[in-house]
C-alpha cells in the first residue's frame, strides 16, 4: 500500500512539475503584421519593412509580399521606429511604435507617390 502512494505521489509531483515548466516556457516575443498599400489601396509588393529597435539600436528587415502583406515573427518587446519603402514611392516611418510582450500587433501601412 505504501509502495503505491509513493508511486502516486512520485507521479502528481511530476505532473506538477511538468506543468510548471510548462508555463515558463511561454514565449515573451511579440508579432507585427499588416498590409502595405499606395493611396489608391493597391497592395505594395517587395515593399521593404525595416524595425529599428529604440532600446538596442538594432535593425530587422523583411519584404511584403505578392498581396502587401508582411508578418514579422519573435519580435523582442520593446519601442520601435518602423519604416517602409519602395521605389517610385516616398519612405513612411511610423514612430515609437510599442511591441508587448505575447503582443500581435496589426499595423498597416500607406505609401505616397515620390522620391
Amino acid at each position: 500500500m505504501t509502495t503505491i502512494r509513493s508511486r502516486n505521489l512520485l507521479l502528481l509531483l511530476f505532473l506538477f512539475g511538468a506543468g510548471v515548466l510548462s508555463g515558463t516556457a511561454q514565449s515573451t516575443l511579440g508579432s507585427v503584421s499588416g498590409r502595405v498599400e499606395d493611396t489608391t489601396r493597391a497592395a505594395l509588393p517587395a515593399a521593404t519593412i525595416r524595425l529599428h529597435r529604440i532600446e538596442t539600436n538594432s535593425d530587422r528587415t523583411l519584404l511584403s509580399a505578392a498581396d502587401g502583406s508582411f508578418n514579422a515573427l519573435n519580435v523582442d518587446p520593446g519601442t520601435y521606429d518602423i519604416a517602409v519603402s519602395l521605389a517610385g514611392f516616398a519612405t513612411d516611418i511610423e514612430r515609437g511604435v510599442v511591441v508587448d510582450a505575447r503582443q500581435q500587433l496589426r499595423l498597416d501601412l500607406t505609401l505616397r507617390p515620390g522620391p
